[in-house]
């Protein structure tokens, strides 16, 4: 429900696969850095069972691109890239042991 920027300009798939090839390069490593130390504050602080929060920054990061990619390539709608993103987060979740409490954190109000 955000604004596509330049996305919505793009109508080629070659042109959606391009834009991103650029996104993945350009965001990735600073977002999953930063999901990697919010993982390690967690399980210093002990709201996380002990994990190497380096791999569980990049399954939730990998997840997330998945979705994306999908949804940016017209293979999925909004609702598909919804459902698939938390149910990812449940998975993590119970990993974690934290139950439903990092899904609040992305869920929206309906």
């Amino acid at each position: 429900g955000g604004d596509q920027g330049v996305l919505v300009g793009i109508n080629s798939l070659e042109g959606r696969r391009e834009y991103l090839d650029i996104v993945e390069n350009e965001f990735d490593k600073p977002v999953t850095d930063v999901i990697r130390r919010n993982f390690e504050r967690g399980i210093v602080q002990g709201e996380y069972r002990d994990h190497d929060s380096g791999n569980l920054a990049y399954l939730f990061a990998a997840a997330n691109a998945y979705g994306n990619r999908c949804s940016i390539l017209g293979e999925w709608n909004d609702r598909q890239n919804l459902d698939f993103s938390l149910f990812s987060l449940r998975v993590l979740s119970e990993h974690l042991g934290v139950g439903d409490q990092l899904i609040a954190l992305f869920q929206t109000r309906q």
